[in-house]
């Protein structure tokens, strides 16, 4: 194919800009690319190519994302009920992070949590981290995903600072309840509710 034409394709799988620009550095290593442009908003790509829609999508998909062509009005309204669909999931994701987020930081802040001075205190502290966990796999899992994603194409992005912020919080967290001497007294503090609204906020 040598003739240029105008390719649209539908991304999916963007976080940030950095995403942005992983995926427009892809396409613009594609022999045959004049032009790549990606839209964020739109979550969409325009490519002036002399290569086929397949291979661009390829290209994509080895940057971590996914990808699909736009050629008529179908294809458009599909990709609006798409969209319309992971926004209901992320709606349900952000109200199963709220419902354990919020409850924590509240009583956090007015002091009824209690302290982990005790082994059944402990395993309170502990069933709070199966929630917290919960929350970071169900409604945070995508964050991730996309950030082991990033890690394999040597970059990194949004979802690197969400997923390494929240996983080292639950991760001392857990330290502190499991093996509370081996954490000074200062710093003897669970953050399990600073995951869940890192999660809240980010959705």
């Amino acid at each position: 194919m040598t003739n240029k034409q105008k390719i649209r394709l539908s991304i999916t799988g963007m976080s940030c800009a950095g995403c942005v620009n992983a995926v427009e550095k892809a396409l613009q290593g594609v022999a045959g690319v004049s032009e790549a442009s990606v839209n964020f908003a739109e979550h969409s790509a325009d490519i002036s190519a002399s290569v086929d829609a397949d291979t661009l999508i390829k290209a994509v998909q080895d940057a971590g994302y996914d990808a699909a062509e736009m050629v008529d009005e179908r294809a458009n309204e599909q990709k609006q009920a798409q969209e319309a669909a992971h926004y209901r999931l992320l709606q349900r994701k952000t109200v199963v992070a709220a419902a354990i987020g919020v409850p924590l930081l509240l009583a956090g802040v007015f002091g009824y949590m209690p302290a982990m001075d005790s082994p059944l205190l402990r395993l309170f502290w502990f069933v709070v981290g199966l929630l917290t966990l919960g929350v970071l796999i169900y409604s945070g899992g995508q964050f991730f995903s996309g950030a082991c994603k990033a890690f394999a194409q040597h970059n990194a992005n949004m979802d690197t600072l969400i997923a390494m912020g929240t996983g080292s919080a639950w991760l001392y967290s857990m330290l502190v309840v499991l093996f509370p001497d081996v954490v000074p007294t200062l710093p003897k503090h669970a953050y399990f509710e600073a995951a869940c609204i890192i999660v809240v906020e980010e959705v």
